[in-house]
């Protein structure tokens, strides 16, 4: 799997709540660590399951990244 992250070149947003019982958040920092155009965004308070529970914020951090990508 890590050589499969190396590979990617575009920009790449990484969401990840600090509450995730399946992924613990030291997981997303080492995939942010390996893609190496990659922004790491920690949603405090949130679990694995953001789309559904945080989903105005989610919806917020996406649009704001691809609007830097402008």
């Amino acid at each position: 799997m890590e050589n499969s992250l190396k590979k990617i070149k575009v920009p790449t947003l990484i969401i990840h709540g600090n509450k995730d019982t399946i992924f613990p958040i030291h997981s997303g920092r080492k995939i942010n660590n390996l893609i190496k155009n990659s922004k790491f965004v920690v949603f405090e308070g949130s679990d694995h399951i953001i789309v559904l529970n945080d989903f105005a914020k989610l919806s917020t951090e996406i649009n704001k990244f691809v609007n830097e990508l402008k």
